[in-house]
């Protein structure tokens, strides 16, 4: 029995067949070291208690060679998978679980698995052609993967790359990462195939993905909480992004712009991390990444609010273009290359190694997030002094520190973890939401009107209910400081 660490980046292959896929990687790394069919059969008990815990088990015939390995599934989430695993060899179809695998990824799996019954859930046929590949100082594994996942009478194709960092740095897989892309249309991956195989066999309803809640701890340094903080709000982005383009809908197309923006909102909380040149222009690209769902997503709002049918017909004629033109972005290079790239500057760029800024990201988050807390805390009042006389500009700004101060405070809640600090953290969120809410009323309200006036549809040229949602922030905003923060 074997225990390693397992780090590999996963490239989903778009719109390119297989026989031109196999022709572009043979031209460039020569003929494959081999080529092999893997079966592999994924086990759990009934009510999926190694899935909930985050561990995978499976049994992968390879030739005569069945090999079983126990594996931790949840510690990446950004495409750049880092994942503890135990290898074993087996004689038959039949896992073997029991108490020396139990330590595996820190005590994820209780005693009580040991003699529980498992039962396969889901097979995967793969066929792998496999190359070895030097790079800089890093021996890599690359392989392309085709076949299909099949469960519960359902199946899903699978057409993907991985690099597997063998030895050395790990620039250098980023590096061929990079040069894949440019031979390659490639969508970097941030679901395993267990995670696909999962989902095939327990299917949830189709369409937007919520965002899911970060495991943070006082163990975490600042720079590793960034981390955190990002590869959660880029698998949330992936994952709503591939729905979007073979299911578009306006909640898809709102997730996938929230998933930018809150990770906007999260690198201003770190800024004193990530105060560099490189770090300057990859934001300044997450910017316009946002913008490009913005037109589209004004068009909804102004949708969902009207009570006039024919002019919410109108309006429906021109949201069709407007997706289309969002579609084409997505699959344009331009768009495959920003999310690769902001997982190799989150994962491996400069700030990560910048000298002089060692010892903030070496330091406790705790300490780092009380501090920050206490920043967005101060801007926000600042800004929001005079609420009731601000103009659109400077309210949006409002906005935008609202909006800041409640993704950090949602963040940075699992550190704040005693009872009278829950219920601190708690009301304090509300207070936020519901100035939050009341500020986007505004701009949504405001934002159709002026979208009624630049396509010429006729319609309210004023807000009537201004006034009172205005007072309704006010009121927020001082509730807001009239609350004590848990991490006073």
């Amino acid at each position: 029995m074997s225990i390693m660490i397992e780090t590999e980046l996963k490239l989903d292959l778009d719109g390119l067949s297989v026989s031109d896929a196999r022709t572009l990687l043979m031209s460039r790394y020569g003929l494959p070291l081999d080529e092999r069919r893997l079966v592999s059969t994924y086990f759990d008990t009934d009510d999926r208690r190694l899935w909930q815990a985050g561990v995978t088990l499976r049994i992968r015939e390879d030739g005569s060679r069945r090999l079983q390995t126990l594996k931790v599934e949840r510690s990446g989430g950004n495409g750049l998978f880092k994942r503890p695993e135990i290898e074993r060899e087996v004689h038959d179809d039949i896992p073997l679980l029991d108490a020396s695998m139990l330590t595996l990824g820190g005590g994820l799996l209780g005693a009580d698995i040991v003699g529980a019954p498992l039962r396969a859930q889901f097979t995967t046929d793969i066929n792998r052609q496999r190359w070895r590949i030097l790079e800089g100082n890093a021996e890599l594994e690359l392989v392309f993967d085709q076949g299909a996942i099949l469960g519960g009478g359902l199946q899903s194709a699978v057409r993907e790359l991985e690099i597997e960092l063998k030895s050395g740095c790990v620039a250098g897989l980023f590096d061929l990462a990079k040069a894949l892309s440019l031979r390659l249309p490639v969508r970097v991956g941030f679901q395993s195939k267990a995670e696909r195989g999962y989902d095939l066999t327990n299917p949830v309803s189709a369409g937007a993905v919520k965002a899911q809640g970060l495991a943070i701890t006082d163990a975490l340094t600042a720079a590793e909480t960034l981390q955190t903080m990002g590869r959660a709000c880029l698998r949330h982005y992936r994952l709503n992004e591939a729905n979007l383009l073979q299911r578009p809908d306006a909640e898809t197309l709102h997730q996938c712009r929230v998933a930018l923006r809150r990770f906007k909102s999260g690198l201003s909380v770190f800024k004193p991390l990530i105060d560099d040149p490189e770090s300057h222009a990859i934001i300044k690209r997450l910017k316009a990444a946002i913008r490009l769902f913005g037109e589209a997503r004004n068009l909804d709002v102004l949708i969902q609010g009207t009570e006039d049918s024919d002019l919410a017909a109108r309006l429906e004629a021109r949201r069709r273009p407007l997706y289309d033109a969002v579609r084409s972005r997505l699959i344009a290079e331009t768009s495959r290359d920003l999310l690769l790239d902001l997982i190799i500057w989150l994962e491996n760029g400069y700030w990560s190694w910048k000298p002089d800024t060692a010892e903030a990201r070496r330091q406790p988050i705790k300490p780092f997030a009380t501090l920050r807390l206490r920043h967005c805390r101060r801007r926000l009042k600042r800004r929001g002094a005079h609420l009731s006389h601000l103009d659109a500009a400077d309210r949006h700004a409002v906005r935008i520190s609202a909006k800041t101060l409640r993704y950090a405070t949602e963040v940075f809640a699992p550190l704040f973890d005693s009872a009278e600090a829950r219920g601190e953290i708690g009301a304090s969120l509300m207070t936020l939401e519901r100035l939050q809410t009341a500020l986007g009323e505004l701009t949504d309200r405001e934002s159709g009107v002026a979208l009624l006036k630049q396509i010429n549809e006729p319609g309210e040229t004023s807000f009537p209910g201004r006034r009172k949602t205005t007072k309704a922030a006010v009121r927020a905003y001082k509730a807001v400081f009239a609350q004590r923060p848990a991490w006073a």
